[in-house]
């Protein structure tokens, strides 16, 4: 089992973990997820000669909230700051949806940080939103006081797929509000960092067009699809996923 660590970022306690060694590579999880997931895919690249930080991000695990209704460009400023904390300058990016936006964002703000990145189902691109979410968005603005108990709020996420907000907290909510509300699709083209993009071609959370238009719109990136496998790819797929990694950031660095 990894090594737990902890530190204080701007008066956020932060909980993590930091386990191999050799070239750096910060490790950011999806939404509603922590670092336990993802140990396959450390494991992995640890054996492979990589030292890997994966932080919970501040929300998620064993982790602080953030202290106000964060949005993406906020986890990015953070977690370059955890970097910084830890006196790693420059670092390869491994990044899973949720963690894939905070990972663009890191890359526009700060792109000397950054070697080069792996993004799995990053959530970069938001596409239209269904019917049943925009209804689901209406409600949640104005009709909360329609729903006063629990079983019919539970009912209403179920119906309009919104199970992540359902499980958060009020002020997690809140970030989820936000983070959903940013498309980086107009910033992708300055996105000047190497990146390799690993798509699930069954992924439903992020389907395959979104990592398409991706890779279309990043300069410097690389697409490659895996047939067999949906938007669990880095954490049910480690092996895969792993050998992908390792020959992208030894050819690029």
């Amino acid at each position: 089992m990894p090594l737990s660590h902890s530190t204080d970022v701007g008066g956020i306690k932060i909980h993590y973990r930091r386990l191999g060694s050799g070239e750096p590579i910060l490790l950011l999880h999806g939404w509603l997820q922590e670092t336990e997931k993802y140990l396959p895919l450390v494991n992995e690249l640890t054996s492979r000669g990589f030292e890997v930080i994966f932080p919970d991000l501040p929300g998620f695990g064993q982790s602080d909230e953030p202290p106000s209704s964060w949005d993406s460009i906020d986890y990015a400023k953070f977690t370059s700051k955890f970097m910084q904390n830890l006196n790693i300058t420059k670092y390869n990016l491994v990044a899973h949806s949720f963690g894939g936006q905070i990972a663009v964002q890191i890359s526009l703000l700060n792109p000397e940080q950054i070697k080069s990145m792996v993004l799995t189902g990053a959530a970069a691109i938001r596409p239209r939103p269904s019917l049943k979410v925009v209804i689901f968005q209406l409600i949640a603005k104005i009709g909360k006081l329609l729903l006063p108990k629990d079983f019919g709020k539970k009912l209403l996420y179920f119906l309009a797929g919104e199970h992540d907000y359902e499980k958060a907290s009020k002020r997690m909510q809140e970030v989820f509000k936000n983070v959903r509300e940013q498309n980086l699709k107009s910033k992708l083209p300055n996105v000047t960092t190497r990146t390799l993009l690993l798509w699930g071609a069954k992924d439903g959370a992020t389907p395959l067009k979104l990592g398409k238009q991706m890779n279309l719109l990043m300069p410097n990136s690389t697409l490659i699809i895996f047939d067999d496998i949906g938007h669990k790819l880095p954490y049910a797929k480690a092996t895969k996923a792993a050998e992908g990694i390792e020959a992208f950031f030894r050819i690029i660095n």
